[in-house]
């Protein structure tokens, strides 16, 4: 669902590229979406997000920045992202062997199988740039929960065994993942 007064998906990247489009002294794409950028950025500034849980109007076009460098124009990216994002339409099916998803797409689902990629919990920046960090921890201990609890029968977390999150060494005993029963998790 949308946030108040911005469009969701597809449609608030339309928006900032024709935002882009206005900027008629920027010579190429990634000129226009540099200085759109850095103008969101000043109006992100010193503001929590309207939904922590979506993109701010800045990480979208720090997306589209990766695209614009191989386009001559924005007319050219946008149908580029359309095409993409059809693609993608395409290759999400009910019957397709592999799904890879975020922690944050799977609340509610579950797969017969999963593997999580678990030295992404904590997330570093969630907490290091969080206006309150032990709320954002506690978010962050949450989410991982979220993803450790999608399999209906078998679970496997891959991790760095010389560094498990702390998240780990909390849930799961020293047997369970494998690794020295002195282990403290410095």
């Amino acid at each position: 669902m949308p946030t108040a007064g911005r469009p969701a998906g597809g449609a608030a990247r339309g928006a900032l590229l024709d935002r882009a489009s206005h900027d008629a002294a920027a010579p190429t794409p990634l000129v226009a979406l540099a200085r759109l950028r850095a103008e969101c950025r000043a109006a992100e500034a010193g503001r929590p997000p309207e939904d922590p849980d979506r993109p701010t109007e800045g990480d979208l076009v720090t997306a589209l920045l990766g695209w614009a460098a191989a386009v001559p124009t924005l007319g050219t990216l946008r149908d580029a992202v359309a095409r993409f994002r059809a693609r993608l339409g395409e290759l999400r099916r009910d019957d397709a062997p592999l799904t890879l998803a975020t922690a944050h797409g799977t609340k509610g689902l579950e797969w017969d199988h999963v593997v999580v990629l678990a030295d992404g919990f904590p997330g570093r920046r969630s907490v290091a740039d969080a206006a309150e960090p032990a709320r954002a921890l506690e978010e962050e201990r949450r989410l991982a929960y979220v993803a450790w609890t999608r399999a209906r029968r078998s679970l496997l977390l891959l991790f760095d065994p010389a560094a498990p999150s702390r998240f780990l060494l909390e849930a799961f005993g020293p047997e369970e993942l494998g690794i020295s029963p002195d282990r403290n998790g410095a």
